[in-house]
Protein backbone atom coordinates (compact mmCIF):
# COMPACT_ATOMS: atom_id res chain seq x y z
CA UNK A 1 0.00 0.00 0.00
CA UNK A 2 2.91 2.23 0.56
CA UNK A 3 4.23 1.67 -3.41
CA UNK A 4 0.48 2.75 -4.17
CA UNK A 5 0.23 5.98 -2.08
CA UNK A 6 4.07 6.96 -3.03
CA UNK A 7 3.00 6.06 -7.49
CA UNK A 8 0.16 8.49 -6.49
CA UNK A 9 1.80 10.89 -5.25
CA UNK A 10 4.17 11.09 -8.15
CA UNK A 11 1.11 10.92 -10.42
CA UNK A 12 -0.59 13.85 -8.83
CA UNK A 13 2.64 15.53 -8.25
CA UNK A 14 3.15 15.24 -11.57
CA UNK A 15 -0.31 16.41 -13.45
CA UNK A 16 -0.05 19.40 -11.33
CA UNK A 17 3.44 20.07 -12.32
CA UNK A 18 2.80 19.34 -16.07
CA UNK A 19 -0.11 22.62 -15.99
CA UNK A 20 2.67 24.71 -14.37
CA UNK A 21 5.54 23.68 -17.06
CA UNK A 22 2.44 24.02 -19.76
CA UNK A 23 0.84 27.47 -19.26
CA UNK A 24 3.72 28.41 -20.25
CA UNK A 25 3.08 27.00 -23.75
CA UNK A 26 1.33 29.60 -25.09
CA UNK A 27 2.12 33.43 -25.27
CA UNK A 28 -0.86 35.12 -24.32
CA UNK A 29 -0.04 37.75 -22.10
CA UNK A 30 3.02 40.39 -22.28
CA UNK A 31 6.12 40.96 -20.21
CA UNK A 32 4.14 42.63 -18.04
CA UNK A 33 1.17 40.21 -17.48
CA UNK A 34 -1.06 41.90 -19.56
CA UNK A 35 -3.37 39.45 -22.11
CA UNK A 36 -2.38 40.19 -25.50
CA UNK A 37 -4.91 41.58 -27.25
CA UNK A 38 -5.38 39.72 -30.36
CA UNK A 39 -5.73 36.62 -27.66
CA UNK A 40 -8.62 37.88 -25.86
CA UNK A 41 -11.87 36.04 -26.65
CA UNK A 42 -15.04 38.14 -27.09
CA UNK A 43 -18.78 36.94 -27.59
CA UNK A 44 -18.18 38.08 -31.44
CA UNK A 45 -15.20 35.60 -31.70
CA UNK A 46 -15.59 33.15 -33.66
CA UNK A 47 -14.82 29.47 -33.80
CA UNK A 48 -13.42 29.24 -36.83
CA UNK A 49 -11.23 32.38 -36.15
CA UNK A 50 -9.46 30.60 -32.96
CA UNK A 51 -9.10 27.15 -34.58
CA UNK A 52 -6.92 29.09 -37.33
CA UNK A 53 -4.77 31.00 -35.01
CA UNK A 54 -4.47 28.32 -31.80
CA UNK A 55 -5.10 24.88 -32.49
CA UNK A 56 -7.38 21.92 -31.46
CA UNK A 57 -6.87 22.23 -27.59
CA UNK A 58 -8.00 26.19 -27.71
CA UNK A 59 -10.80 25.30 -30.10
CA UNK A 60 -11.73 22.23 -28.26
CA UNK A 61 -11.59 23.18 -24.46
CA UNK A 62 -10.55 26.78 -23.67
CA UNK A 63 -12.83 28.53 -26.47
CA UNK A 64 -16.24 26.97 -25.01
CA UNK A 65 -15.68 27.70 -21.31
CA UNK A 66 -14.37 31.70 -21.87
CA UNK A 67 -17.96 31.58 -24.38
CA UNK A 68 -19.42 30.56 -21.64
CA UNK A 69 -17.84 33.12 -18.99
CA UNK A 70 -18.77 35.55 -21.43
CA UNK A 71 -22.43 34.66 -21.92
CA UNK A 72 -23.31 33.95 -18.80
CA UNK A 73 -21.30 37.28 -17.43
CA UNK A 74 -23.95 39.45 -19.46
CA UNK A 75 -26.98 38.17 -17.02
CA UNK A 76 -25.65 37.28 -13.39
CA UNK A 77 -21.89 39.68 -13.58
CA UNK A 78 -18.42 37.95 -14.37
CA UNK A 79 -17.68 36.33 -10.86
CA UNK A 80 -21.09 34.35 -10.93
CA UNK A 81 -20.36 33.59 -14.53
CA UNK A 82 -17.23 31.88 -13.13
CA UNK A 83 -18.85 30.16 -10.32
CA UNK A 84 -21.63 28.76 -12.40
CA UNK A 85 -19.21 27.75 -15.44
CA UNK A 86 -17.55 25.71 -13.31
CA UNK A 87 -20.64 23.93 -11.62
CA UNK A 88 -21.40 22.84 -15.24
CA UNK A 89 -17.91 21.55 -15.65
CA UNK A 90 -18.30 19.43 -12.95
CA UNK A 91 -21.57 18.74 -13.70
CA UNK A 92 -20.32 17.38 -16.65
CA UNK A 93 -17.37 15.07 -15.37
CA UNK A 94 -19.74 14.06 -12.43
CA UNK A 95 -19.75 10.28 -13.24
CA UNK A 96 -16.32 9.57 -14.17
CA UNK A 97 -15.31 12.06 -10.79
CA UNK A 98 -17.81 9.92 -8.72
CA UNK A 99 -16.96 6.54 -9.42
CA UNK A 100 -13.03 7.81 -8.85
CA UNK A 101 -14.18 9.26 -5.52
CA UNK A 102 -15.83 5.95 -4.46
CA UNK A 103 -12.48 4.07 -5.25
CA UNK A 104 -10.99 6.49 -3.41
CA UNK A 105 -13.02 6.12 -0.34
CA UNK A 106 -13.50 2.39 -0.03
CA UNK A 107 -9.65 2.22 -0.44
CA UNK A 108 -9.37 3.88 2.80
CA UNK A 109 -11.69 1.88 4.33
CA UNK A 110 -10.20 -1.55 3.17
CA UNK A 111 -6.79 0.16 5.00
CA UNK A 112 -7.15 -2.45 8.30
CA UNK A 113 -7.88 -5.30 5.88
CA UNK A 114 -4.73 -4.10 3.27
CA UNK A 115 -2.21 -3.88 6.69
CA UNK A 116 -3.76 -7.58 7.92
CA UNK A 117 -2.22 -8.84 4.94
CA UNK A 118 0.99 -6.63 4.83
CA UNK A 119 1.61 -7.86 8.09
CA UNK A 120 0.92 -11.42 7.04
CA UNK A 121 3.93 -11.56 4.56
CA UNK A 122 6.25 -9.09 6.16
CA UNK A 123 9.58 -9.74 5.93
CA UNK A 124 8.92 -12.14 3.24
CA UNK A 125 10.44 -11.00 -0.02
CA UNK A 126 10.54 -14.12 -2.39
CA UNK A 127 8.57 -14.27 -5.35
CA UNK A 128 6.40 -16.56 -4.25
CA UNK A 129 5.36 -14.55 -1.33
CA UNK A 130 5.33 -11.46 -3.35
CA UNK A 131 2.53 -13.47 -6.09
CA UNK A 132 0.06 -14.90 -3.16
CA UNK A 133 0.38 -11.01 -0.85
CA UNK A 134 -0.77 -9.71 -5.21
CA UNK A 135 -3.41 -12.30 -5.13
CA UNK A 136 -4.94 -11.88 -1.33
CA UNK A 137 -5.39 -7.97 -2.26
CA UNK A 138 -6.49 -8.25 -5.30
CA UNK A 139 -9.24 -10.20 -4.52
CA UNK A 140 -10.19 -8.16 -1.26
CA UNK A 141 -10.49 -5.53 -4.48
CA UNK A 142 -12.96 -7.60 -5.74
CA UNK A 143 -14.90 -8.43 -3.14
CA UNK A 144 -15.58 -5.23 -2.70
CA UNK A 145 -15.70 -4.07 -6.27
CA UNK A 146 -12.61 -1.36 -6.23
CA UNK A 147 -10.20 -0.04 -8.51
CA UNK A 148 -7.21 0.15 -6.89
CA UNK A 149 -6.24 2.72 -10.06
CA UNK A 150 -9.68 4.15 -10.24
CA UNK A 151 -9.21 6.69 -7.78
CA UNK A 152 -6.18 8.03 -10.18
CA UNK A 153 -8.45 8.81 -12.79
CA UNK A 154 -9.68 12.04 -10.90
CA UNK A 155 -6.19 13.49 -11.32
CA UNK A 156 -5.77 12.76 -14.74
CA UNK A 157 -8.83 14.26 -15.65
CA UNK A 158 -8.86 17.09 -14.09
CA UNK A 159 -5.72 18.09 -15.81
CA UNK A 160 -6.84 19.34 -18.81
CA UNK A 161 -9.73 20.95 -17.80
CA UNK A 162 -7.23 22.63 -15.62
CA UNK A 163 -5.54 23.85 -18.45
CA UNK A 164 -8.38 24.87 -20.35
CA UNK A 165 -9.88 26.74 -17.17
CA UNK A 166 -6.70 28.46 -16.81
CA UNK A 167 -6.40 29.45 -20.46
CA UNK A 168 -9.82 30.62 -20.39
CA UNK A 169 -10.29 32.60 -17.49
CA UNK A 170 -6.64 34.49 -19.16
CA UNK A 171 -8.03 35.40 -22.30
CA UNK A 172 -11.99 35.55 -21.69
CA UNK A 173 -13.10 39.09 -22.47
CA UNK A 174 -15.71 39.48 -19.51
CA UNK A 175 -12.62 38.30 -17.12
CA UNK A 176 -9.94 40.46 -18.72
CA UNK A 177 -12.10 43.43 -17.65
CA UNK A 178 -13.71 41.70 -14.81
CA UNK A 179 -13.32 43.24 -11.39
CA UNK A 180 -14.37 41.69 -7.78
CA UNK A 181 -15.66 44.75 -5.25
CA UNK A 182 -13.14 46.62 -7.29
CA UNK A 183 -9.94 44.69 -7.87
CA UNK A 184 -9.69 43.17 -10.86
CA UNK A 185 -9.68 39.29 -11.15
CA UNK A 186 -7.08 39.51 -14.08
CA UNK A 187 -4.28 40.04 -11.06
CA UNK A 188 -3.12 37.84 -9.22
CA UNK A 189 -3.01 37.21 -5.58
CA UNK A 190 0.49 38.24 -5.19
CA UNK A 191 -0.72 41.45 -7.25
CA UNK A 192 -3.45 41.98 -4.56
CA UNK A 193 -0.70 42.10 -1.83
CA UNK A 194 1.81 44.73 -3.39
CA UNK A 195 -1.39 46.97 -4.19
CA UNK A 196 -3.61 46.55 -1.40
CA UNK A 197 -6.20 44.85 -2.73
CA UNK A 198 -6.42 42.14 0.13
CA UNK A 199 -9.67 40.79 -1.07
CA UNK A 200 -7.51 38.82 -4.27
CA UNK A 201 -5.59 37.50 -1.34
CA UNK A 202 -8.81 36.45 0.27
CA UNK A 203 -9.85 34.58 -2.36
CA UNK A 204 -6.32 32.94 -2.47
CA UNK A 205 -6.72 32.24 1.25
CA UNK A 206 -10.15 30.72 0.78
CA UNK A 207 -9.36 28.36 -2.06
CA UNK A 208 -6.34 26.98 0.02
CA UNK A 209 -8.90 26.14 2.73
CA UNK A 210 -11.10 24.50 0.71
CA UNK A 211 -8.30 22.65 -1.40
CA UNK A 212 -7.04 21.11 2.43
CA UNK A 213 -10.54 20.13 3.06
CA UNK A 214 -11.03 18.46 -0.39
CA UNK A 215 -8.23 16.91 0.10
CA UNK A 216 -8.13 15.77 3.44
CA UNK A 217 -11.84 14.69 4.29
CA UNK A 218 -11.75 11.20 2.61
CA UNK A 219 -9.13 10.25 5.20
CA UNK A 220 -10.56 11.88 8.32
CA UNK A 221 -13.65 9.85 7.28
CA UNK A 222 -11.86 6.56 6.72
CA UNK A 223 -10.29 6.98 10.12
CA UNK A 224 -13.70 7.71 11.74
CA UNK A 225 -15.55 5.10 10.21
CA UNK A 226 -12.79 2.35 11.30
CA UNK A 227 -12.21 3.99 15.08
CA UNK A 228 -13.99 0.68 16.25
CA UNK A 229 -10.87 -1.44 14.12
CA UNK A 230 -7.94 0.37 16.07
CA UNK A 231 -5.76 -2.75 16.58
CA UNK A 232 -6.17 -3.84 12.67
CA UNK A 233 -4.43 -1.05 12.16
CA UNK A 234 -0.61 -2.30 12.68
CA UNK A 235 0.88 -0.06 10.04
CA UNK A 236 -1.34 2.58 10.54
CA UNK A 237 1.17 5.51 10.94
CA UNK A 238 3.14 5.08 8.07
CA UNK A 239 -0.12 4.53 5.91
CA UNK A 240 -1.44 7.80 7.66
CA UNK A 241 2.48 9.53 6.77
CA UNK A 242 2.12 9.34 3.31
CA UNK A 243 -1.30 9.98 2.88
CA UNK A 244 -0.42 13.12 4.95
CA UNK A 245 2.74 13.99 2.59
CA UNK A 246 0.40 13.67 -0.45
CA UNK A 247 -2.03 15.98 0.58
CA UNK A 248 0.53 18.59 2.01
CA UNK A 249 2.94 18.60 -1.17
CA UNK A 250 0.02 18.52 -3.33
CA UNK A 251 -1.48 21.64 -1.11
CA UNK A 252 2.34 23.20 -1.15
CA UNK A 253 2.14 23.00 -5.30
CA UNK A 254 -1.56 24.51 -5.88
CA UNK A 255 -0.76 27.25 -3.67
CA UNK A 256 2.77 28.08 -4.92
CA UNK A 257 1.33 27.90 -8.67
CA UNK A 258 -1.90 29.99 -7.19
CA UNK A 259 -0.35 33.03 -5.84
CA UNK A 260 0.92 34.04 -9.75
CA UNK A 261 -2.45 33.06 -11.13
CA UNK A 262 -5.21 35.35 -12.14
CA UNK A 263 -7.40 35.58 -9.49
CA UNK A 264 -10.47 34.34 -11.19
CA UNK A 265 -8.48 31.06 -11.75
CA UNK A 266 -8.21 31.02 -7.78
CA UNK A 267 -12.24 31.61 -7.76
CA UNK A 268 -12.92 28.63 -10.14
CA UNK A 269 -10.20 26.58 -7.55
CA UNK A 270 -12.10 27.14 -4.92
CA UNK A 271 -15.90 26.66 -6.16
CA UNK A 272 -14.39 23.38 -7.35
CA UNK A 273 -12.73 22.24 -4.51
CA UNK A 274 -16.17 22.92 -2.56
CA UNK A 275 -17.74 20.71 -5.23
CA UNK A 276 -15.53 18.06 -4.08
CA UNK A 277 -16.03 18.38 -0.33
CA UNK A 278 -19.52 18.13 -1.24
CA UNK A 279 -19.32 15.41 -3.28
CA UNK A 280 -17.47 13.68 -0.99
CA UNK A 281 -19.50 13.68 1.76
CA UNK A 282 -22.77 12.49 -0.76
CA UNK A 283 -20.39 9.29 -1.61
CA UNK A 284 -19.48 8.42 1.88
CA UNK A 285 -23.43 8.50 2.68
CA UNK A 286 -24.60 7.13 -0.25
CA UNK A 287 -22.20 4.10 -1.01
CA UNK A 288 -19.68 4.15 1.85
CA UNK A 289 -21.82 4.18 4.96
CA UNK A 290 -24.62 1.70 3.48
CA UNK A 291 -21.64 -1.02 2.59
Amino acid sequence: MKKFTTKKLLLVSFAVLAVFMLAGCQRNVDENGVVLAEKIIYLTTSWGDIFKTDGLFTTVFVYPLSQCINFLSQYVGVVLAIVLTTLIVNMITLSFSVKSTVDMQKIQNLQPELNRIQKKYEGRNDDNARLQQAQEMQKLYEKHNVNPFGSMLTPFLQLPIMLAMYYSVQRSAAVVSGTIFGSSLSNTPMDGLREGEFILFVIFILMGIAQFASSKLPTYLAEKKNERKRKAYAKQDDNKQNTNTMVYAMLVMILVLAINWPTAMSLYWLVSSTINVVKTLYVQKRYIDHE
